[in-house]
Protein backbone atom coordinates (compact mmCIF):
# COMPACT_ATOMS: atom_id res chain seq x y z
CA UNK A 1 0.00 0.00 0.00
CA UNK A 2 3.10 2.52 0.14
CA UNK A 3 2.98 2.62 -3.71
CA UNK A 4 3.10 5.85 -5.19
CA UNK A 5 0.11 5.53 -7.91
CA UNK A 6 -2.01 4.14 -4.67
CA UNK A 7 -4.32 7.28 -2.90
CA UNK A 8 -7.61 6.64 -0.94
CA UNK A 9 -8.83 9.65 -3.00
CA UNK A 10 -9.08 7.56 -6.46
CA UNK A 11 -10.86 4.37 -5.06
CA UNK A 12 -14.35 3.96 -6.25
CA UNK A 13 -16.29 4.30 -2.44
CA UNK A 14 -14.60 7.77 -2.48
CA UNK A 15 -15.30 9.06 -5.37
CA UNK A 16 -18.91 7.66 -5.51
CA UNK A 17 -19.65 9.26 -2.54
CA UNK A 18 -18.11 12.49 -2.68
CA UNK A 19 -20.52 15.08 -3.59
CA UNK A 20 -20.44 17.46 -7.07
CA UNK A 21 -18.56 20.39 -7.01
CA UNK A 22 -20.54 23.27 -8.57
CA UNK A 23 -18.14 26.49 -9.44
CA UNK A 24 -21.29 28.53 -10.12
CA UNK A 25 -23.28 27.59 -6.55
CA UNK A 26 -19.59 28.17 -4.94
CA UNK A 27 -19.32 31.61 -6.34
CA UNK A 28 -22.39 32.97 -5.86
CA UNK A 29 -21.95 32.11 -2.16
CA UNK A 30 -18.97 33.85 -2.13
CA UNK A 31 -20.53 36.59 -3.49
CA UNK A 32 -23.04 36.49 -0.82
CA UNK A 33 -20.77 36.29 2.27
CA UNK A 34 -19.05 39.18 0.76
CA UNK A 35 -22.30 41.23 1.16
CA UNK A 36 -22.73 39.93 4.48
CA UNK A 37 -19.06 41.63 5.42
CA UNK A 38 -20.15 45.05 3.52
CA UNK A 39 -23.60 44.56 5.35
CA UNK A 40 -21.49 44.16 9.32
CA UNK A 41 -19.24 47.23 8.10
CA UNK A 42 -22.01 49.46 7.06
CA UNK A 43 -23.73 48.40 10.72
CA UNK A 44 -20.44 49.38 12.83
CA UNK A 45 -19.16 52.26 10.56
CA UNK A 46 -20.39 55.56 12.57
CA UNK A 47 -19.56 57.81 9.94
CA UNK A 48 -22.04 58.69 7.20
CA UNK A 49 -19.39 59.48 4.79
CA UNK A 50 -18.19 56.21 5.57
CA UNK A 51 -21.54 53.96 5.80
CA UNK A 52 -22.42 55.77 2.12
CA UNK A 53 -19.63 54.71 0.98
CA UNK A 54 -19.81 51.19 1.96
CA UNK A 55 -23.22 51.32 0.31
CA UNK A 56 -22.25 51.95 -2.77
CA UNK A 57 -19.48 49.56 -2.88
CA UNK A 58 -22.72 46.90 -1.98
CA UNK A 59 -24.70 48.88 -4.99
CA UNK A 60 -21.66 48.13 -7.40
CA UNK A 61 -21.52 44.50 -6.18
CA UNK A 62 -24.84 43.78 -6.95
CA UNK A 63 -24.93 45.79 -10.28
CA UNK A 64 -21.99 43.64 -11.49
CA UNK A 65 -22.58 40.26 -10.64
CA UNK A 66 -26.30 40.30 -10.87
CA UNK A 67 -28.02 43.15 -12.28
CA UNK A 68 -26.13 43.35 -15.84
CA UNK A 69 -26.13 39.96 -16.55
CA UNK A 70 -29.99 39.70 -15.74
CA UNK A 71 -30.20 42.87 -18.40
CA UNK A 72 -28.34 41.31 -21.06
CA UNK A 73 -29.95 37.89 -20.58
CA UNK A 74 -33.23 40.06 -20.52
CA UNK A 75 -32.07 41.58 -24.03
CA UNK A 76 -31.16 38.20 -25.50
CA UNK A 77 -34.50 36.80 -24.67
CA UNK A 78 -36.51 39.63 -26.31
CA UNK A 79 -34.12 39.15 -29.26
CA UNK A 80 -34.71 35.32 -29.84
CA UNK A 81 -37.79 33.45 -31.22
CA UNK A 82 -36.53 30.29 -30.50
CA UNK A 83 -39.04 29.04 -28.17
CA UNK A 84 -36.79 26.18 -26.72
CA UNK A 85 -34.15 28.93 -26.38
CA UNK A 86 -36.73 31.53 -24.59
CA UNK A 87 -37.46 28.34 -22.28
CA UNK A 88 -33.59 28.04 -21.04
CA UNK A 89 -33.05 31.70 -20.93
CA UNK A 90 -36.16 32.22 -18.76
CA UNK A 91 -34.84 29.61 -15.95
CA UNK A 92 -31.11 31.46 -16.41
CA UNK A 93 -33.67 34.87 -15.71
CA UNK A 94 -35.63 32.97 -12.79
CA UNK A 95 -32.11 31.75 -11.33
CA UNK A 96 -30.32 35.16 -11.21
CA UNK A 97 -33.65 37.11 -10.07
CA UNK A 98 -33.44 34.40 -7.11
CA UNK A 99 -30.01 35.88 -6.14
CA UNK A 100 -30.78 39.35 -6.81
CA UNK A 101 -33.56 38.79 -4.08
CA UNK A 102 -31.23 36.93 -1.78
CA UNK A 103 -28.06 39.21 -1.97
CA UNK A 104 -30.88 42.26 -1.00
CA UNK A 105 -32.34 39.64 1.76
CA UNK A 106 -28.65 39.25 3.33
CA UNK A 107 -27.88 42.97 3.12
CA UNK A 108 -31.44 44.21 4.75
CA UNK A 109 -31.03 41.28 7.43
CA UNK A 110 -26.83 42.28 8.54
CA UNK A 111 -27.45 46.20 8.25
CA UNK A 112 -29.83 48.52 9.75
CA UNK A 113 -31.38 50.83 7.78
Amino acid sequence: MSEPEYSAFQSHNFQQQSPIFNKYSYAVEKIFDRIEDLAILYSVVADEESRQNIRLRYERLMQREFIEAFHDLNERLRQTADPIRQSSLRARLAKISRNIVAGKHRWEKHSPT
